[in-house]
This record gives structure tokens, sequence and C-alpha cells, in this order.
């Protein structure tokens, strides 16, 4: 993949100190701006308060930057204090705020045990899959017109709607999020980090809202995968209705990730890694040489064991896989083409996952499956995809077809 590319930091405050870092210092301890009484509760431990002023904290005062040049956050632990820390977390505090020192409030923790809260949930199943339906379409050749026209569809709404006016499109972005998705998982952190990205006018932290633990990435991806009118039809009403709903929505956001010059440095050619789990009819059904194209968003790592960890819990969870017929599966992807898939771990609340988000109905075809068998563990399944030219297989197809290809 050659040398990791630096990518300029998202805008953040830079206060002067950090509180933590100049704790032992001779930094004055007065203020102009007092701190907040979350801040103090949080670096004093007083656990009964936070809880207190966590009922009516908003999100703004959860990630304040303190006069010292941290958040609560970053207080509660550096100096241990693992139930608040749990408590800042499950009420919406970011991980990736820097303080004066450029340190995250992962980079501050005290201990291994605070370090591990800041790890997505296991039960995520943001690196893998419990269903090939949700995540593959199998496509032959009279199918793969339809995918590069959506392509250059996507390009031409980019051009004509999101290039212009990049706050015009967040807000958007924002009314679409109200509209449908309005009951997912702590969707006002969405919400807020939206305004950030419209207020900064930085892009890069509407990609951050897709790596937050909630239901965002969830709902988003469900409404690509079910949505198959993505083209406009003149004399049809309805067909109308599901492109502008569409392309003002899920497919808009992920055309702006695609085409806009800012995410153009983040791209990513070389291989990442995804788990799933397979049904022996899914095994069966996916032959070498099969040309698959993705509903939605893939998240992948570049760690291969993000994948594996997805599997061995899923594994768990199903007992003996062989008895119950699902079997645990690593997809290694291999990216060819700059502007299919994005490094956006620099980007991500969860750096340390190696993120590479891979952009809805990218076409790849299946190269290998192996089965890997190891002493007292379940049957692995390895499938190897490699992205390929819709173009290429769309003129061998004409050429064996020339009268009528897409009949």
């Amino acid at each position: 993949m050659g040398a990791p590319i630096s990518h300029p930091p998202l805008p953040t405050p830079s206060p002067a100190n950090s509180a933590e870092n100049g704790a032992s210092s001779n930094a004055p301890t007065a203020f102009p701006t007092p701190l907040s009484d979350l801040y103090l509760a949080c670096k004093e431990n007083r656990v009964e308060d936070v809880e207190r002023l966590l009922q009516t904290a908003t999100l703004e005062d959860i990630n304040r930057i303190e006069p010292l040049g941290s958040t609560a956050l970053h207080a509660a632990s550096f100096y241990g204090h693992e139930k608040i820390v749990k408590l800042l977390l499950d009420h919406g505090a970011l991980r990736t705020i820097k303080n004066g020192y450029h340190l995250t409030p992962f980079h501050e923790a005290k201990t291994p045990e605070i370090r591990k809260l800041f790890e997505r949930t296991p039960q995520s199943k943001r690196f893998g899959s419990l269903s090939t339906a949700v995540e593959w379409n199998v496509i032959d050749p009279t199918a793969a017109k339809s995918v590069s026209e959506y392509k250059e569809t996507r390009k031409n709404w980019f051009d004509d709607v999101c290039a212009d006016d990049d706050v015009l499109y967040l807000q958007e972005i924002k009314q679409y999020t109200h509209k449908k998705f309005a009951d997912a998982k702590k969707i006002d952190q969405v919400y807020h980090l939206i305004d950030q990205a419209i207020e900064q006018k930085d892009l890069r932290l509407a990609v951050k809202i897709y790596t937050l633990q909630t239901g965002f990435y969830t709902a988003l991806n469900m409404a690509l995968a079910s949505n198959n009118s993505v083209q406009f039809a003149e004399n049809n009403a309805e067909s109308q209705d599901e492109y502008f709903s569409y392309w003002h929505g899920p497919g808009g956001y992920a055309a702006l990730i695609a085409h806009h010059s800012i995410f153009k440095e983040y791209s990513f050619v070389g291989k990442a890694y995804r788990g799933m789990i397979m049904l022996g009819a899914d095994i069966s059904e996916y032959k070498v040489g099969s040309l698959l194209v993705n509903k939605a968003f893939l998240s992948t790592s570049t760690d291969r064991d993000r994948a594996k960890d997805f599997t061995k819990s899923s594994a768990r969870i199903n007992g003996d896989c062989k008895t119950v017929g699902i079997y645990p599966t690593v997809c290694k992807y291999r990216i060819k083409n700059p502007g299919t898939a994005f490094d956006i771990s620099e980007i991500s609340e969860f750096p340390d996952e190696k993120e590479v988000l891979i952009m809805p109905r990218t076409a790849f075809r299946v190269v290998s499956i192996k089965e890997k068998r190891s002493f007292n563990a379940p049957l692995e399944i390895q499938i190897e995809l490699h992205e390929c030219a819709l173009e290429k297989f769309v003129d061998i197809y004409e050429s064996i077809n020339p009268e009528d290809p897409y009949s």
C-alpha cells in the first residue's frame, strides 16, 4: 500500500495547556472562564454528581473544551475514574477530541481497563455481517450496465447538487436524518456532529458520523440496500419520488464521499478484510468467477484480526457452526482503483480499527474460495474478491450478444 499519508488533523480547539498533563506543574489555578461543574465532578470522581449533571447536560456541555484545554472525558480518563469514563462515553462524549498536548482521552488513560472502554462494543457488527442478502447482489453481464450507470449518475448528482455548496448539502443530510432516522440509537450524537461540520465547514466530520457507535450507519446502509430505483424515469411519478428520495438522502451522502476533493487524499488501494457468517446455501451460490456488487457501504479493515474477531464472536453465539449449518467467513477485498474505497482511520471515532470504507455498488469478482480447517476449531471459509472493471465485462457480453445485449 506504500508509505502512510499524513493527513491534516480534524479541526479542534487548541488551548494552551492540558489540565491533566499540567496537574503537577506550576500552572496557575485561576482562569477567566471557570471550570464547569461537570468537569470538576469528573476530575474529583464524584460519581453521583456526574450522574445528576448528565441528566440535563447537552452534547455541547459533555464535549466542552475547558480553559485548561481538556474535556471532562480527558480528566476522568487521566485520573483513572473508570465508572465516570463509561458514563461519559454512554452519554455521547467524543473519543477523539485532542487537548492542548494533542492527546485524546484514550492516550490519557491511566489503566488498561479504561483504554478498553474506548473500543467499540464486542457486539458490534461493523466489520462483519450475519447475512449475504443485505450485503451483496450476485449479478450477470445484463445487470452490469445498470451499475455503470449508477456511478455515472452519482458523479452527475455530485456535480449538479453537492459541489457548489457543501453547507447546503450538509443541511440536507441533517434533514434527511431527522425525517428517516429519528428513532435510530443515539441519533442526537449524529445531529451534534453534523452541526459541527456545518459550523466548521469541514466535510470530514460528515464522515465521522458514520463511525460513531449509533444507529446511523445501520439505518443508512439499510436505506442504500433497499432502494433500487436510482435512475430518473420520465413517465413514472413513483420512480421519480424514489429517485429524489435516494439522491437527496443516502445516495447523495455516498456521492459526497466518493467525489468531493477533500477525500481524494484518503483514497485507498490495497487489501482490506471483512467478516461474514454464511449459510451452506450461500457458499454454493458464490462460485469462483462470480461477479458481485455490494448494495451499501462496506466497513472493512486493513487489520485482518478485526474480521476474525467478528467471526469468532458469532461462532460463540451460534455454537457448533457445522451442526447449525453456518460458517465463519473472512472476505479479503483487493481494491484496485482510486475512489473506490477510503482509509478513514484518521477521521474515525475509533482510529485503531483501521477502517477502510468501500463505496456502494462496487463490482468484485470472486477469485478464490478456500476452506481452512484447524484442530478443535470450526471450519472457516476464506473468500478473496478483486475489484473489477464493469466496462470490460459489459464489452465482453456485448461482443457475444451484439443484437440486444440488455433485453
